[in-house]
């Protein structure tokens, strides 16, 4: 006779000051991100405002991880809008998020031990050198794979 079980929702997160990111010199912790990456992140490659970037994104319910990245590698955090289809309760989602230099220097680091997101690395990598070369068809070619890897946007011819 008894109703269902209130759903177990972790305290909200305090706002986030945005910490500088850096490279965790522990292998262990740079496995440990990279299996985190592989499983909940994203990276992604952008041109705004003339400029193109990389950005490495991690979205996950657990206030505990969330707060791992942040004390571990820096960069910042926000909780996202809730998104539930059915229109029951649902935990408060986050997203952490390093850009830019940092991101590709964290990637970089991460490369070894990625398996699902190794091809995206591969080309953030190859993004930021053509970025560096000014070459917009190589950037172009790039962008595109990582939006085909990601499984999203309009491709350019």
């Amino acid at each position: 006779m008894g109703g269902p079980q209130a759903a177990i929702i972790e305290p909200d997160l305090p706002k986030a000051t945005a910490r500088t990111p850096m490279v965790p010199g522990d292998p262990l912790v740079l496995a440990y991100l990279a299996g985190i990456v592989d499983g909940e992140g994203s990276i992604i490659g952008h041109v705004a405002a003339g400029n193109v970037t990389v950005s490495l994104f991690v979205g996950n319910t657990s206030t505990a991880l969330i707060l791992w990245l942040y004390s571990n590698v820096g960069g910042t955090y926000w909780r996202m809008a809730g998104r539930n289809p059915t229109g029951g309760v649902s935990k408060p989602m986050y997203r952490w998020f390093v850009g830019g230099k940092a991101a590709l220097a964290i990637i970089a680091a991460i490369r070894p031990w990625l398996i699902v997101k190794a091809e995206q690395a591969t080309c953030a990598a190859l993004l930021d050198d053509a970025w560096r070369r000014r070459d917009l068809t190589d950037m172009r070619t790039h962008l595109n794979r990582m939006r085909d890897l990601n499984g999203w946007g309009r491709r350019k011819p």
